[in-house]
């Protein structure tokens, strides 16, 4: 960590400035947010707090004074929305679960129970609506508050007032980010999904019940099915392992929340 950014004003901008201008530049090379972009920026938003939260015992702030306040309503803030975040993640193991169970039933097996592998993508299918339907209602209220928080703070300040203005309008963008990667599902895109699932579903069935289709044609199937399989399985690997990455991060930013106030109120009763 470059000593200067936790010294003074100036260089704590310097550091959000270059944050900022690195985190633009990830997303824009991959032009989507993927698990490894929101980890990112919640590492930013981690990083950002625990700077300033050094950066406040340098300067000369009058004890009890209102940035206290400020300081400890802007942590409430990402301590609610942040555990909102970690509460619609928990819904994902039942959904990575249901997916695990259509991979068990495909897998090794040529001549399907169709009926029960439709039961499976069924209940897959379910779990992720129900996920849906839970977390637009939990996104439309948070970007609400983020929107109305946004407008209170459009007045500039010197010195540790204006690095809150600046803080609070960087944190409202990292959150908005976060909820619309990892709670919020746009519209649209589970059909296109399931469609597509849907046409390479009838494709297989088709193979499997063409009785007078070629071997080759017949083991052509099974191979294509069983890659389909194995990508599957690694895509929800991925998506547990991400999520429990990112639960894991946002239980530490907790822990680093409630040391700041600690160490903020003890900075204070000392001075």
């Amino acid at each position: 960590m470059d000593p200067s950014c936790t010294n003074s004003v100036n260089g704590f901008y310097t550091f959000l400035n270059k944050s900022m201008e690195d985190l633009e530049r990830v997303y824009l090379s991959n032009s989507f947010m993927s698990l490894q972009f929101l980890q990112r920026v919640i590492c930013l938003l981690r990083t950002s707090h625990s700077h300033l939260t050094l950066l406040v015992q340098k300067l000369n702030l009058p004890v009890g004074d209102k940035w206290l306040d400020d300081y400890m309503d802007e942590t409430s803030k990402l301590w609610d929305v942040c555990h909102v975040i970690k509460s619609s993640l928990s819904s994902m193991e039942s959904f990575c679960s249901a997916a695990i169970s259509v991979t068990s039933t495909l897998d090794g097996h040529h001549h399907h129970n169709h009926r029960q592998v439709m039961r499976a993508i069924t209940g897959c299918r379910r779990e992720a609506v129900g996920i849906e339907e839970e977390n637009r209602a939990l996104m439309e209220n948070l970007t609400t508050t983020a929107a109305m928080e946004s407008s209170k703070i459009q007045n500039g300040f010197s010195g540790f007032r204006g690095v809150m203005n600046t803080v609070k309008n960087m944190n409202t963008l990292f959150l908005v980010i976060l909820t619309q990667g990892l709670v919020y599902c746009i519209p649209g895109t589970r059909r296109r999904r399931t469609g597509g699932a849907r046409r390479r579903w009838r494709s297989s069935k088709q193979s499997s019940r063409g009785g007078g289709a070629a071997a080759g044609e017949e083991e052509e199937a099974e191979k294509g099915l069983r890659e389909r399989v194995e990508s599957l399985k690694v895509s929800v690997g991925s998506l547990r392992n991400g999520t429990e990455s990112v639960v894991a991060q946002i239980d530490d930013f907790f822990d680093e929340i409630v040391d700041g106030r600690k160490m903020l109120l003890a900075f204070c009763s000392h001075r």
